[in-house]
């Protein structure tokens, strides 16, 4: 999680979050990547092709996809291994 303000190379094996009042000039590599409306990112970013999400993710995109389905409106989920996301009803 990035509060403040970082310059460098920034490196996650699973995900970086940047909240709004953060401030990041440099280069991002990681799985996932979380950027809140207001914060600043001046760099690349680098994400691996295949990311294999845990059992906790899992078991949360399936509670939000039944949510979704009760509520009648379309679930997008991250296809990850192709960096897209997908209309799942």
């Amino acid at each position: 999680m990035v509060h403040g303000t970082i310059h460098g190379t920034v490196e996650a094996g699973e995900k970086i979050d940047i909240r709004q009042d953060a401030k990041l000039v440099g280069d991002i590599k990681a799985g996932r990547i979380i950027i809140e409306d207001g914060a600043y990112l001046k760099g690349s970013v680098d994400m691996p092709n295949f990311i294999t999400p845990s059992e906790f993710e899992k078991d949360s995109i399936k509670k939000a996809r039944r949510k979704a389905r009760r509520a009648g409106v379309a679930f997008f989920t991250p296809r990850l291994a192709l960096g897209k996301l997908f209309p799942v009803f």
